[in-house]
């Protein structure tokens, strides 16, 4: 398997694995429907919704009753000037300028996977991210329990429970 279908996997098995920790009335291993933006819906309603990402080696994972989006994005590239500029707002840009130049790509992806995360509990499409306005950086849901792991570490946690539901 390519390493992204590997990621893409090691992230669906989090999410499963927090739906069967928090007691989801959920069949496992869970099935979504998209909408036309992408953002996943569990396809048995069963009171939680569901978000998740992966970089590199990472996932992360979240699982709520309220609407929910995150994001986690490996910071090994150093952004461009373009991509900066589309992202960011005036006023985020100039916040970006004054940081040391150590920190300038921390903090791009602070603003990034904060955006990110909002646009994916909205689901409306990453198109919006530059022009995001209001108090978006204020929105927070309380409600959400988060996981973050290694891929190789979600593998080893849910390889026994996968295992065993597929010889079933």
């Amino acid at each position: 398997q390519t390493d992204a279908r590997q990621q893409y996997l090691g992230a669906e098995a989090l999410v499963n694995r927090a739906l069967e920790i928090v007691g989801a009335d959920v069949r496992l291993p869970a099935r979504f429907v998209r909408t036309p933006y992408g953002k996943p819906y569990l396809e048995t309603q069963c009171g939680f919704f569901v978000n998740w990402s992966h970089s590199g080696e990472y996932a992360v994972c979240a699982v709520s009753d309220l609407e929910v989006g995150i994001d986690i994005q490996e910071m090994s590239k150093t952004p461009g000037e373009r991509l900066i500029r589309r992202i960011l707002r005036p006023s985020e840009y100039e916040e970006w300028e004054r940081e040391p130049r150590e920190k300038q790509t921390e903090t791009f992806y602070r603003y990034w996977t904060a955006k990110e995360s909002f646009l994916k509990m909205k689901g409306t499409g990453f198109g919006e991210m530059g022009h995001l306005s209001g108090n978006w950086k204020e929105t927070r849901n309380t409600s959400a329990g988060f996981c973050r792991l290694k891929i190789r570490d979600i593998w080893r946690l849910c390889a026994g429970r996968i295992w065993r539901r597929l010889r079933k």
